[in-house]
């Protein structure tokens, strides 16, 4: 456990990466990520990395959304 805790900055980085050249692809047409890669291979492995990277966050977001299945959580007085 203590060691997905310490990747979490390194999965929320290639998360980060990953969608601001989603977006940049969108809206011009160019992947960011193809071109400083300039490797099919290098590209499927970040992505891959970076979907990694999401199942790790995801426990983290569901208790941010109070869905992790720990039993009811006070809202309020």
């Amino acid at each position: 456990m203590d060691l997905i805790h310490k990747l979490e900055p390194l999965a929320l980085l290639l998360l980060i990466v990953v969608a601001l050249n989603w977006a940049i692809d969108a809206v011009f047409g160019t992947n960011l990520v193809n071109e400083v890669l300039s490797s099919n291979t290098a590209e499927d492995v970040l992505y891959i990395a970076a979907g990694i990277g999401a199942l790790m966050l995801l426990p983290k977001l569901m208790d941010g959304l109070h869905m992790a299945g720990h039993g009811t959580k006070p809202h309020g007085a």
